[in-house]
C-alpha cells in the first residue's frame, strides 16, 4: 500500500484534504529513507505525514492529536500521575501516529526522538 492508501484509513481527515495530504506525504518523504526503512517506508510516511498534520492543524481534536499516553487520572478529590513524555525532548508521544511512528522507527533498529539530528541524519538518504 502506499502512504495514500494508508491515510485512507489511518487518517481519514487528511486524507479528505488532498492538496494537504500531497504536502504533507512529500514532505515526510523528504525526511525518511526508503533503503532504511525498507518494507515498512510507505506506512511510516503516512504516520509521520499524520503526525505533523496533527500537531499543526487538529490540536486537541478526535483526529490523533492530543492522544497520547494518559499521564494522570482524577476521582473526586484523588488523583495519580503516571509516566508522561517529556515533550522538549520527543513529540512524537503527543499523537497515536508518532506513538506508531516510533514503533516502526524501533523495529528498524534505530533509535529516535523528533529533536535528533542524528536520527534524522540516520534516516534520510544521502
Amino acid at each position: 500500500m502506499t502512504a495514500e492508501e494508508i491515510l485512507q484509513y489511518e487518517c481519514p481527515a487528511l486524507y479528505a484534504l488532498t492538496a494537504t495530504m500531497t504536502y504533507y506525504v512529500a514532505s515526510a518523504r523528504l525526511e525518511l529513507s526508503a533503503s532504511v526503512l525498507g518494507a515498512f517506508y510507505e506506512k511510516a510516511v503516512a504516520y509521520l505525514a499524520a503526525h505533523r498534520y496533527s500537531l499543526n492543524t487538529v490540536q486537541n481534536s478526535a483526529v490523533g492529536a492530543g492522544a497520547g499516553r494518559i499521564t494522570s487520572k482524577t476521582e473526586g478529590r484523588l488523583s495519580v500521575s503516571f509516566g508522561g513524555i517529556d515533550s522538549a525532548t520527543d513529540d512524537y508521544g503527543l499523537t497515536n501516529y508518532g506513538i506508531q511512528l516510533k514503533g516502526i522507527i524501533d523495529k528498524c533498529g534505530l533509535k529516535a526522538s523528533s529533536s535528533s539530528t542524528f536520527a534524522v541524519n540516520c534516516l534520510m538518504d544521502d
